[in-house]
């Protein structure tokens, strides 16, 4: 991704996390419903405040799955942690897809297995 530094092209192009991600998941039928509205507000604000997204909602783009796990498993609120534990590995997925969500999207790549995490 550094690569195309040169061409000034802002990293929320490329893929942003929201909210609605957390959700619903990467689309996939083992994913619908990953986590209810409040629990995904809260992995989100997690995200932003501990400094994993950036001020575009853009992807920390050397942050890595165990980095992501440590941090959500160690702020979430005790009240959210069943429903969180319960989904952790997609949403840790759906996390780092967002890095690249609207390439994805534009090159209609959906099989998850395609994806390099």
């Amino acid at each position: 991704m550094k690569g195309f530094t040169f061409l000034n092209i802002p990293r929320s192009y490329y893929g942003i996390l929201r909210r609605d991600m957390l959700v619903s998941g990467l689309q996939n039928e083992s994913t619908k419903g990953m986590l209810s509205g409040e629990c995904a507000g809260v992995v989100y604000d997690i995200c932003v405040s501990e400094g994993l997204l950036h001020d575009d909602c853009s992807l920390v783009l050397d942050i890595s799955k165990d980095a992501i796990k440590t941090i959500i498993e160690s702020k979430i609120p005790a009240m959210h942690q069943e429903e969180y534990s319960h989904s952790r590995d997609e949403v840790v997925k759906t996390i780092l897809h967002s890095r690249y969500a609207n390439l994805y999207n534009l090159l209609r790549v959906s099989e998850i297995s395609l994806h390099p995490f």
